[in-house]
């Protein structure tokens, strides 16, 4: 995944990821690790921490210039998803049993009760610019979430088989869900 001014490049394969800084076609590989598969990687908006989720039913906060473990959050479950948010000082993350969990991204502590959504999470999305979380759950349920907000989502679409997707379109005005039925 890159960055989004697309300098830094982070990879994941097994129990590693690599950061690279990409500066003219040389790359600088910083390494990361967990106990277990890693499933996430992803940059806070200003480059500056990584975080990765895996199999090990942790998430884990990066020093993205150095590689330095800053966090190390733990779940009772894979964890499938992380993104920063609100200004990089908070975290959410999402584990395959279908909780949610908001965290402070400097200190490690939890900031909410998790959320439990009662379904296994197949797809997380953040859209940064609009603060909203959508989620799709096995049950063929999108769940659309204010991140100002977090306790009850502004609303649910349902559909008849698992959802595989769900996103915004590039004027952040409509969302687009596509599942097992060939539907959109």
């Amino acid at each position: 995944k890159f960055s989004l001014d697309g300098k830094h490049l982070i990879v994941a394969y097994f129990r590693h990821a690599n950061i690279f800084s990409i500066d003219s076609l040389k790359f600088n590989s910083i390494r990361l690790k967990h106990s277990d598969n890693i499933i996430t990687v992803n940059f806070n908006a200003k480059k500056t921490r990584a975080v990765t989720t895996g199999m090990d039913k942790v998430a884990k906060i990066w020093n993205a210039r150095k590689g330095t473990q800053l966090c190390e959050l733990r779940h009772n479950d894979w964890v499938n998803f992380a993104y920063f948010f609100d200004d990089d000082t908070k975290l959410i993350t999402a584990t395959r049993n279908g909780e949610i969990h908001f965290w402070d991204s400097q200190s490690g502590s939890e900031i909410y009760s998790p959320i439990k959504t009662n379904n296994r999470i197949l797809n997380v999305e953040y859209q940064q610019l609009t603060e909203k979380l959508i989620l799709t759950t096995e049950n063929g349920v999108s769940q659309v979430w204010e991140i100002s907000d977090p306790l009850s989502p502004i609303c649910a679409l349902d559909h008849d088989d698992w959802l595989n997707v769900a996103a915004f379109n590039s004027e952040h005005n409509t969302l687009i869900t596509g599942g097992n039925n060939n539907q959109a």
